[in-house]
């Protein structure tokens, strides 16, 4: 009786450490206030309505009428600020960055139907305040899977660049039966890929830990259209922190 229980509570424990745990850390954490970004860019802060009766906090840099618009999905627990800088030094372009549900300072709990369905709608609000004929969607990491629904469902996408993306969070987690049973959210992204329309640009580094290249290919061999795929370095976090990518990123904006 003694026996079982002990590999009853081993099986407890390997249980909690290899699916609760990796589960909680994919989708459940916070990002940082949006505090940190308003200093600088206070004047850029918007506040934007749900259909649901949600708020989603981030930043709106409007160019002017009819100029292209970017709009900005970020990582896993990281706040939609991380595109400023970015917005602040491209004055050519619009930019749109909005935390998901329960980020920053946005209200809600984050989902993944909710994350595209509110993306979907900030496109058409913002596009049509903007009289912009032309938008292209940015996203890095757990973003370029809402990116990529939103482009395969709206016609209105011009083009996606997307930087360290994957193939599904399933494959991120590991790709264990068990973790794929609790995973709610599982941004099968190779699923959606193929009703992409859209010229689609992705950048991502051969020494990434967390999003395999092999994850990036396996997504780039989904699409049915022509993929502008570039090769760099560095970690997970340096395909969209480092300067230098960022002017790739600026190039893919450029180019068909």
């Amino acid at each position: 009786f003694w026996y079982v229980l002990c590999v009853l509570a081993v099986l407890a424990v390997v249980f909690v450490g290899w699916v609760v745990i990796p589960y909680r850390s994919i989708l459940a954490q916070e990002s940082c206030s949006d505090a940190k970004f308003n200093d600088e860019h206070i004047e850029h802060y918007v506040k934007f309505a749900t259909s649901d009766g949600e708020n989603l906090s981030g930043w709106f840099f409007n160019r002017g009428k009819g100029t292209e618009l970017v709009i900005c999905y970020a990582g896993n627990s990281c706040n939609a600020g991380m595109f400023t800088s970015m917005a602040r030094k491209d004055s050519t372009r619009s930019y749109l960055m909005l935390n998901y549900r329960g980020y920053g300072g946005s209200s809600g709990r984050l989902k993944e139907a909710n994350m595209v369905d509110d993306a979907c709608e900030a496109l058409l609000h913002f596009s049509s305040e903007l009289q912009t004929e032309r938008v292209i969607l940015l996203g890095f990491s757990l973003g370029t899977g809402v990116a990529i629904q939103v482009a395969a469902r709206m016609q209105e996408v011009d083009k996606i660049v997307l930087a360290a993306p994957f193939d599904s969070m399933f494959a991120t987690a590991g790709g264990w039966s068990l973790k794929k049973w609790i995973l709610k959210d599982h941004f099968c992204s190779t699923e959606y890929a193929p009703k992409v329309k859209c010229p689609v640009h992705i950048l991502f580094s051969i020494e990434d830990k967390v999003v395999r290249p092999e994850q990036t290919q396996r997504l780039a061999a989904a699409f049915n259209v022509p993929v502008h795929a570039i090769k760099v370095t560095g970690s997970h976090e340096d395909v969209i922190a480092l300067p230098e990518n960022w002017n790739i990123i600026e190039q893919m904006f450029c180019v068909e």
